[in-house]
C-alpha cells in the first residue's frame, strides 16, 4: 500500500535549478463535474482546431500521478488552456513537462506560454518548448527561462497538438506533469555608448536583480 501511494505521489520532472514553483499540473485529482475534463481549464476553438478531436483525461498513459491529457488525433489542431496564473515583470518564469506521443506521422505536440494583460489580451510572443513526434516515451520538454513582458499581469500554459502539413488521422498525444516556475531577473546596464567600451573608455557595468526572494 506504502509504495502505491509513492508511486500515485511521485516522482515529477527533475526542476529547474533554482527556480521557486508557481503552479503545478499534473491532473491527478478528479475535477468537480466533468471528471473527463481538467478543471478551470479551457478547450481553444478556433479555425484549424475542430472540435471532432477529442481530448480528455485518461489513465491509460501517464507519467505521474494516474491521470494525463490525451488528444486523439483526426486531422487538425488541438489546443487546452490552463486558467490564468499571476505573473510578475520582476521575475523570469520556466515552464516544465512531459509529453508522450503515439503513432504520429506528420503531427507534432509541444507546450506554449501564453503572456495576458490585465484584460486578458495576449503580449509579447508565445514561446513554445521542443516538439515531439513519432512513437515517444514520456519525454521532458521547457519553455524558457524567459522575462514577463512589462504589462503581463498573467500567463497561461497551452497544452498543443499541431497538425502537419498532412494531418495524422490517427495517433495520440499525452500531456502531463506540468511544473511552471520562476527566477530573480538580472539587468545590466553599462556607462558604455550603446552597452560597448572602447579601450580607454571608463568601464563599469551595474547588475540590478528583481525579484529575489
Amino acid at each position: 500500500m506504502v509504495g502505491m501511494l509513492i508511486a500515485l505521489l511521485g516522482p515529477s520532472t527533475p526542476r529547474f535549478p533554482k527556480a521557486i514553483e508557481v503552479k503545478q499540473f499534473d491532473f491527478r485529482l478528479s475535477p468537480q463535474g466533468d471528471f473527463n475534463q481538467p478543471e478551470g481549464w479551457v478547450r481553444y476553438r478556433g479555425p484549424g482546431y475542430p472540435f471532432y478531436i477529442t481530448a480528455e483525461l485518461t489513465g491509460e498513459e501517464f507519467a505521474v500521478g494516474g491521470r494525463s491529457l490525451r488528444f486523439q488525433l483526426n486531422g487538425g489542431n488541438g489546443a487546452y488552456l490552463s486558467p490564468p496564473i499571476e505573473v510578475s515583470a520582476d521575475f523570469n518564469y520556466v515552464l516544465v513537462g512531459q509529453i508522450k506521443t503515439k503513432g504520429l506521422s506528420q503531427d507534432e505536440a509541444l507546450l506554449m506560454v501564453e503572456f495576458l494583460d490585465q484584460a486578458g489580451g495576449i503580449v509579447g510572443a508565445s514561446p513554445t518548448s521542443q516538439r515531439v513526434r513519432g512513437d515517444s516515451d514520456w519525454t521532458v520538454v521547457r519553455v524558457g527561462p524567459l522575462p514577463a513582458p512589462a504589462e503581463a499581469k498573467m500567463c497561461r500554459i497551452a497544452c498543443v497538438s499541431k497538425a502537419g502539413d498532412v494531418p495524422d488521422l490517427t495517433g495520440k498525444v499525452y500531456f502531463d506533469d506540468l511544473w511552471l516556475g520562476r527566477l530573480p531577473r538580472l539587468e545590466v546596464e553599462t556607462t558604455g555608448k550603446y552597452r560597448l567600451f572602447d579601450i580607454d573608455s571608463d568601464k563599469r557595468a551595474k547588475v540590478i536583480v528583481r525579484g529575489d526572494e
